[in-house]
Formats: structure tokens, C-alpha cells, sequence
């Protein structure tokens, strides 16, 4: 067999370059001894530093290159013009953008560095570990004993000062106790596991039969974390697996039971108090489209306010008083050239991926996320489009270059 141009011999830079890559979201939240930069950043200054002495040898992305390019000088540009706004976040607008630099110019690497199979397991089994661990979490809460969420070991050096306070609320204020596991919030565990699902199931490589175990562990853990972002983020990972089976198999009989099972599903959990309390708050008791999380249409007006130029190029990336999704910073920082340029590359993408299904589910993830979470300007980006790259099959590995 004729060995694909683009592989060759993994070295320890690659495997060191796929260990930050599956750690970078989970050590994003701690600062590196009280510094501005975290732990993760430094791991990922140190691979950019090792880069420089072969820079001009390195092929990378041109997609994330031009992604990065772009942020330079929007940024620039928003620094001029703004310079004189009173107000303007200008400290918080070049940290930010530095940040998501870093995490581009690491993903420009990830189709010649990235290793699918040492990723693969590695993000497998930290999965597994912190759903075993938000399990004992919530196992001791019914016995009034809250633990905390993030990694005890590093909590005194978090950036949120609520990863530890989160207990003491639950305590002074009778809150329905939410597992966090090792991450911030629930919904950061299921963004992460949720990508160790989807490897599991459409890993061509492997018979997701044996992954089955797993795969129910994992689920169980986004189930009882009570995220609703999650809840729907499984339920799409369920709905597209079973139509890949129907097709695969050519029987509509698994299609059928999950349109069967689904609702009788959907009633046995809203008999339960934790969940029917989650769905009230999130929409029943609430007009959804003023919930930041889920709407956009004070952004738009808050641009239009501010001028064409801000409804076409946006803020750039400064902080918000109040917090928006995916969708709604986007176009808060980058106006409608920003969502153009975004929804046209995840059409590219899904054009060039549509033989590829991690491929395709993560994209398709990452869109119906960012209605309801930051993840497209987040740590947890880095691993989605790391992986969006790579292809396994039954042959070998393959990495797509864009």
C-alpha cells in the first residue's frame, strides 16, 4: 500500500504538540503562578517557541493562518479608531485577541502535528476520569458533601474565584447542587465529552461496538450534569449516529425506535424535579430571546446604535456587561463581515468534509453550540477543529491540510 504524502513517523514534538492540544481547555482556567497568563498558555507559548527554529520548513494551515491574519489587523484597526472612545477596553480587547492568536496559530499546526490516535485516547480517557469523578460529586451530594468543580490540585490558582465559591451558594442559599466535575461549569464537561462520544461512535478505525461501554458512561455523565446544553448536544450525536446506522445497514427499523423511544424518554425525564427545574428556568419562565445566552437581537441593536461601521466590522474582541452566545459576540466583535466570513468557511468546510463524519458532526456541533455557549471564541474551539482535520479509516490515519 502506497504510503499518504502527508504522513511520516510520529516524533515526541508531535506527540507533545497533541498532549497540549487535549489539555489546553482544561488548564485555560488556572494562571501560572498569579500571572495574566494561564498554564495552558505557556504550554502553548513553548510549542510556538520550538516552531521558531524550523518556521520557514513548516507547511501550515493557509485557512488559520488567514484566520490569524486577520485578527492582527482587526484589531489594529479597532485600536485606531477606537483610541479616542472614552471607555474602550483597550488592555482586555489586546489580551483577548493575543489569546485567540495563540489558539489559531496552534491550530495552522494540527494537520501535519496533530496525532488522531494519541488524541483520541488521551481525550477518551480524561472523559472517562472526569465522569467517574462527577459521579462521586454527585453520589456525596445527597449526602449533603459538595465538592467542588475544577481540579482540586490547581483550584488555588483559578481564574473564575466562583469555581470554589459555587458551594458556598449551594450551601448558604439551598441551590440545586449541579456536578461540575473537573471543569468550570457543566456545560464546559459536556463540550469536552461530548467530542469523546462522537470519536467513539464514527471512528472508522474501530467497531464502535466495543466502545459501547464507554460511550453510555459518557452519556450517563452529560445526563446527570444537568446541562441543557449538553442534553441537546447528545441528543444530535444520538439522531445523526442512528441515521449513519439506518444508511449503513439500509433499515429503518434503529430510526424508528429512537422516533419511538425519544419521547417516551423526554416524558420519564420531566417527571423528575432536577430536569423539570433546568427546562422552567432556561424557557418556561422566561421570554428566551431576552436571555443573552440564547439571543442576538440586542446586539444587533446595540451595533446600529453605534453606526454602519460597527454593525459591519463590530467592537472587536472587548469584554460585554452582560454575556452573549457564540452568535451574538461574533457579531458584536466582528459585525456582519465577521458572520459572513464564518458561516461561509463552515460551508467550505462541510463541502470538503461531507465524506468525513467526525468531520461533519463537529461542525454541525460546534454551530448549534455557539447558540448556546461562547464555545466558537473559547478553549474548547481548539480541540473541535484539531480534530475537525483528521480523518481515520479503516486503512490508516489521514491528516487533511485545508
Amino acid at each position: 500500500m502506497k504510503t499518504n504524502s502527508l504522513l511520516k513517523r510520529k516524533t515526541k514534538f508531535d506527540v507533545f504538540y497533541t498532549m497540549v492540544v487535549v489539555f489546553y481547555p482544561l488548564l485555560s482556567s488556572y494562571s501560572f503562578f498569579n500571572s495574566s497568563l494561564s498554564i495552558a498558555d505557556i504550554f502553548g507559548l513553548l510549542v510556538s517557541f520550538l516552531m521558531l527554529f524550523k518556521l520557514f520548513e513548516e507547511r501550515v494551515s493557509p485557512v488559520f493562518a488567514a484566520i490569524t491574519i486577520f485578527l492582527f489587523f482587526h484589531t489594529c484597526i479597532m485600536l485606531i479608531v477606537n483610541s479616542s472612545t472614552e471607555g474602550y477596553a483597550t488592555a482586555d480587547l489586546i489580551g483577548t485577541t493575543l489569546r485567540l492568536l495563540l489558539v489559531y496559530f496552534l491550530l495552522s499546526l494540527a494537520g501535519k502535528h496533530f496525532d488522531f490516535n494519541i488524541g483520541k485516547r488521551t481525550l477518551v480517557i480524561i472523559s472517562a476520569v472526569a465522569t467517574l469523578y462527577l459521579f462521586l460529586q454527585l453520589a456525596l451530594s445527597f449526602g449533603g458533601i459538595y465538592i467542588e468543580g475544577g481540579i482540586p490540585f490547581l483550584n488555588q490558582w483559578a481564574f473564575r474565584e466562583d469555581l470554589t465559591g459555587y458551594i458556598e451558594d449551594v450551601i448558604e442559599y439551598g441551590l440545586a447542587y449541579r456536578p461540575r466535575s473537573i471543569f468550570e461549569e457543566p456545560a464546559h464537561y459536556c463540550q469536552y465529552v461530548i467530542v469523546g462520544i462522537v470519536l467513539l461512535l464514527f471512528d472508522q478505525s474501530e467497531s464502535y461496538k466495543k466502545s459501547i461501554p464507554c460511550v453510555l458512561l459518557l452519556a450517563f455523565g452529560i445526563v446527570f450534569s444537568m446541562s441543557l446544553l449538553g442534553w441537546l448536544a447528545l441528543a444530535i450525536v444520538a439522531l445523526f449516529w442512528i441515521i449513519v446506522i439506518t444508511k449503513k445497514n439500509k433499515s429503518f427499523v434503529a430510526l424508528t425506535f429512537f422516533f419511538l423511544i425519544a419521547p417516551i424518554v423526554l416524558i420519564v425525564l420531566w417527571q423528575t424535579e432536577p430536569v423539570r427545574q433546568v427546562i422552567e428556568n432556561k424557557f418556561l419562565n422566561q421570554d428566551i430571546l431576552s436571555d443573552p445566552r440564547f439571543g442576538g437581537v440586542s446586539v444587533y441593536e446595540e451595533l446600529v446604535e453605534q453606526g454602519r461601521a460597527a454593525v459591519f466590522f463590530g467592537n472587536g474582541l472587548v469584554a460585554t456587561e452582560v454575556y452573549y452566545n457564540g452568535i451574538a459576540r461574533l457579531l458584536y466583535s466582528f459585525g456582519f463581515v465577521g458572520v459572513f466570513g464564518t458561516s461561509t468557511l463552515a460551508v467550505l468546510w462541510i463541502y470538503k468534509y461531507r465524506r468525513n463524519v467526525i468531520s461533519i458532526v463537529l461542525i454541525l456541533l460546534l454551530a448549534i453550540l455557539s447558540f448556546g455557549s461562547e464555545i466558537i471564541f473559547g478553549k474548547f474551539i481548539l480541540i473541535y477543529l484539531a480534530f475537525l482535520q483528521m480523518q481515520s479509516t479503516n486503512e490508516n490515519d489521514k491528516a487533511i491540510v485545508i
